[in-house]
């Protein structure tokens, strides 16, 4: 591994390698007294070197990474690049609305967990870290 400085580290989020999130949230927005909707939505934080190295090389990835990396925003409270690949809302009316949705919701993280992978992959190989044994 290169020798990383103590701010690349901190930016890396782990000292052995790239640390990254890949989350599936479910949201129920309050009204009043009651629930008024409910949201289930995909999103991702991605460690900032990561990012950043992706970010200079974006024309070495694919559209869909392309477009993940484009549409980030910095949450400069967490130190995190944050991105959302889905969101949908969940029909109240229809009890048997939430697992289609949860579904969906699962094919669109198992995707992005793949993308955030492929932008480890990149930032490893760059910072010349070595892949743990899966």
């Amino acid at each position: 591994m290169q020798k990383l400085s103590k701010q690349q580290l901190d930016k890396l989020r782990w000292e052995t390698g790239p640390y990254s999130e890949v989350n599936i949230k479910i949201e129920d927005r309050l009204l009043d007294n009651y629930s008024s909707r409910q949201f289930v939505s995909v999103y991702t934080n991605i460690n900032p070197l990561t990012y950043e190295i992706a970010k200079q090389n974006i024309k070495s990835f694919d559209e869909r990474i392309q477009q993940l990396l484009i549409t980030a925003k910095y949450e400069w409270k967490k130190h995190w690049y944050v991105v959302y690949s889905f969101m949908e809302q969940v029909d109240y009316e229809d009890i048997n609305d939430i697992l289609p949705v949860l579904e969906r919701a699962q094919v669109a993280k198992q995707i992005m967990t793949i993308d955030v992978i492929t932008l480890h992959y990149f930032a490893m190989d760059l910072l010349e870290i070595k892949y743990k044994k899966i």
